[in-house]
């Protein structure tokens, strides 16, 4: 640990992540967060923005599914976007996933009038930009929205939307 130890700490930060992802359905929710707090309190102490910004939106990831906690999702997920905007010059490897969670507020909180552009500019850089790296759970997860955006607004047109609904099956299959 004492030999590059500000690496050392990067990597221990997104090991304390990955656990807190892989293990939040498999743990009460206390020990699970556990995780979560470990690797913000790295991400704090070496000033560990991009980290801390993925922790954010794993974070609010983890009451996507919850009902009562649909404010804590939105309130962790508004933190992570602001941080990320505040940043983005240094932080452009978080540019596809913050589009994606940017389209997924919007969506959350009814508010519909940046979300075609959004849609729009996450699906370029899918296809031009330099971390584009998952490019199938992209284009299934933006092409699932864009339908569900759809079928809210009713701003596109039916096959539009049918068309979207096919490319994120299309996608997500090949993802898996």
């Amino acid at each position: 640990l004492k030999q590059n130890s500000e690496k050392n700490y990067k990597y221990i930060a997104r090991f304390y992540n990955r656990i807190y992802v892989y293990y939040k359905a498999k743990k009460d929710e206390k020990s699970v967060h556990e995780y979560f707090k470990n690797s913000m309190e790295l991400c704090h102490q070496k000033n560990l923005l991009g980290l801390e910004i993925e922790n954010l939106y794993d974070e609010g990831n983890y009451y996507l599914y919850i009902p009562n906690k649909k404010d804590l999702l939105i309130k962790k997920w508004e933190t992570g976007y602001n941080l990320y905007i505040k940043n983005k010059n240094n932080l452009e490897h978080l540019t596809l996933n913050s589009l994606k969670k940017k389209i997924q507020l919007d969506l959350l909180k009814n508010n519909y009038s940046n979300i075609e552009l959004n849609i729009e500019n996450a699906l370029a850089y899918i296809e031009l930009g330099k971390y584009n790296q998952q490019k199938l759970f992209f284009l299934s997860s933006v092409y699932f929205f864009k339908a569900v955006y759809g079928l809210i607004t009713h701003n596109i047109s039916l096959d539009e939307i049918q068309d979207s609904i096919d490319l994120a099956a299309k996608y997500y299959s090949l993802k898996s």
